[in-house]
């Protein structure tokens, strides 16, 4: 990660991206799969609120099996979890990735609530995770040289 202080120092925002894989030794129906999605929204959203998050752009999720997606978000603990999806029949594995948007903690610290509440809901429901790529949320703006920038006072 490059920078400690998180991305956009001057607003204080910070992300954190991962694509992970879940396994499991046993077919998992949806409603297991959307109890762990819902309740990892939660919890990772309620370490970076403890770890002094001032407010949580969104917490979200996307996951996907050969029978169907799955999708959750958060905008704070407080709020709960909302869902979309379902899985039509069980499952296995499932590719997940999850977006984490935290505004007051350095990134190192979103990354850290993502991956320690994601190891911690996954041992509850007794999946296993392999993370398969990170990414800093806003690496896309963060390498862009001048030349690739907007010149925002020069009309078109």
């Amino acid at each position: 990660m490059k920078n400690s202080e998180g991305c956009y120092v001057e607003y204080g925002v910070s992300g954190y991206g991962v694509a992970t894989k879940l396994l499991s030794q046993e077919a998992i129906e949806s409603d297991k799969l959307e109890g762990f999605l819902r309740e990892l929204m939660v919890e990772i959203a309620e370490c970076c609120q403890k770890a002094g998050a001032k407010y949580i752009g969104h917490i979200k999720s996307h996951l996907q099996t050969s029978h169907g997606t799955l999708r959750a978000d958060t905008i704070g603990a407080r709020h709960g979890a909302e869902l979309h999806g379902h899985i039509q029949k069980p499952v296995k594995t499932a590719d997940m990735v999850i977006n984490s948007i935290v505004q007051g903690i350095p990134e190192a610290k979103v990354k850290d609530c993502t991956l320690g509440a994601t190891r911690e809901v996954a041992k509850k429901y007794n999946l296993q995770i392999e993370e398969v790529e990170e990414h800093l949320y806003f690496d896309e703006y963060e390498y862009l040289s001048e030349d690739d920038k907007l010149d925002m006072e020069t009309p078109v």
